[in-house]
């Protein structure tokens, strides 16, 4: 696993980001996403 990251909205997709495969090499890194039951945190608003 490379990278974790939500979706926007209801922020229930959890996007995972792999940088190879090791079960099939020509596919190269690969792009998951998952529909989670609990919504993760929308996230925080920046101020400048």
């Amino acid at each position: 696993m490379e990278t974790l990251a939500s979706g926007y909205g209801l922020v229930r997709d959890l996007y995972i980001a792999t940088q190879d495969n090791t079960e099939d090499p020509a596919r190269g890194g690969t792009l998951f996403r998952v529909r989670v039951d609990v919504p993760g945190l929308p996230p925080p608003r920046a101020t400048v």
